[in-house]
């Protein structure tokens, strides 16, 4: 991704307390994908009022690194200098160099009723443990958020790709079979580098192969061991793994399974 400001410079990721954001070496701006701002402010969301201060709205001559459409510059809140750019389709923000500084000030403004509702709402979530949606590898946007199945399994789910984030032992649950991936060791002897990132321990993922008799590739991280599919991949897993293993093998781990959930009791 390039650099909204200086057109050619990339941005590169970095760490700001805890959130994983793009910044321009060059210029020293900021670009916040659609969640990460509220992340960062400890906010329910980006931007309060959004909808009220769009009519102060105008494009500039900026584009969005991950759409190519024009941004758009408004006030952060009302009565305040600071102007933001953000973009009308992925909603994500652009910052020039400073302004980061003036955004922390004015997310601390006690006399802003709208922020304190912000930050009140996210402090709550914290307190239920309703966690913050991680990111998709494809989307590269905070849009997973968790699903549990009718399986019993929890997985994390985009509901823009459809992508599914499997963590370590969740997969082979989900399809009844011993291993996540079959022959896994072999399969990293061949595996490829990508561009996508975990969206848990923000290694780059490595592309394998999911079965020897199948040329259906997943992404893999060799780090904490989660699985990325993408949309309609599962399907493809759950009809593998009715011939990767007998029927006797993935009736005795459904039965352990259903005995370490407490479902049944087993005589010995």
């Amino acid at each position: 991704m390039n650099c909204p400001s200086c057109k050619t410079d990339p941005l590169t990721e970095v760490k700001i307390q805890k959130v994983h954001v793009d910044q321009c070496v060059g210029c020293g701006g900021f670009w916040f994908d659609k969640g990460e701002i509220g992340s960062y402010l400890h906010f329910s969301r980006d931007t309060p009022d959004c909808a009220g201060l769009m009519a102060k709205a105008r494009e500039v001559d900026k584009e969005c690194p991950h759409c190519a459409v024009r941004l758009k510059e408004r006030p952060y809140v009302a009565d305040s200098d600071l102007m933001i750019d953000f973009c009308p389709d992925c909603e994500g923000v652009w910052l020039d160099s400073g302004e980061i500084v003036a955004l922390k000030g004015l997310a601390h403004d006690p006399e802003n009723r709208r922020l304190r509702l912000m930050r009140a709402v996210w402090e709550l979530r914290q307190k239920a443990g309703i966690a913050d949606p991680m990111m998709c590898p494809k989307c590269s946007r905070p849009t997973l958020n968790e699903l549990n199945t009718g399986e019993g399994v929890s997985v994390d789910f985009c509901g823009d790709c459809k992508g599914v984030w499997f963590e370590r032992g969740e997969l082979g649950r989900m399809v009844e079979l011993s291993k996540d991936i079959p022959n896994l060791e072999d399969s990293l002897q061949r595996a490829q580098d990508t561009d996508f990132h975990c969206p848990r321990c923000r290694q780059a993922l490595k592309e394998i192969q999911y079965a020897p008799m199948n040329n259906l590739k997943v992404d893999y991280c060799r780090g904490c061991q989660g699985i990325w599919l993408d949309a309609g991949e599962l399907s493809t897993v759950e009809g593998l793994a009715t011939i990767l293993e007998s029927p006797a093998s993935r009736l005795g781990l459904a039965a352990k399974q259903l005995y370490e959930d407490g479902y049944i009791s087993m005589q010995v």
